[in-house]
């Protein structure tokens, strides 16, 4: 009779330590069955935790990264504005101006809306831009709103 064709058994390995043949059992027979649904569950719901605790952590950096570049973004031009102001006296009329003048390198781009869409602030007296702030109305980290800041 060939072995393949008897019924199929659960093959047990011979002990190497006296004494520890339940331990021996218990692993083929675990390693035969495989794991149950319940394991597989508890698995998938802590994976599923560890991600949504991750995607939040890394939605918040982005946000931070972005308020961080529109304050710094908003300091190179107001530095720019009064540059401008102190060696020509006067306001430039257009962003545009400063870049053409050699103030800005390029036209800024405000990192929340992706366009250089930014709100103009007339000085107190004359024409032209004294201060530049976003367009965004929403509330950024600090409870303020970023058109604000």
């Amino acid at each position: 009779m060939c072995l393949w064709t008897v019924k199929r058994r659960a093959w047990k390995a011979p002990p190497t330590i006296p004494g520890n043949h339940s331990v021996k059992r218990a692993q083929s027979r675990a390693a035969a069955e495989g794991f149950t649904l319940i394991e597989l569950v508890v698995v998938l719901v802590i994976l599923s935790i560890l991600l949504g605790v991750a995607g939040f952590m890394i939605r918040g950096r982005l946000t931070m990264a972005k308020e961080a570049t529109l304050k710094q973004t908003l300091m190179q031009v107001r530095k720019s504005l009064d540059d401008y102001y102190s060696d020509k006296g006067k306001y430039p009329k257009t962003l545009k101006e400063l870049v053409t003048e050699r103030y800005l390198r390029t036209m800024p781009i405000d990192p929340l809306t992706k366009k250089a869409d930014w709100v103009i602030e007339p000085p107190p007296k004359g024409e032209g831009i004294a201060d530049v702030h976003s367009a965004v109305q929403d509330p950024g980290s600090t409870g303020e709103p970023y058109s604000k800041w």
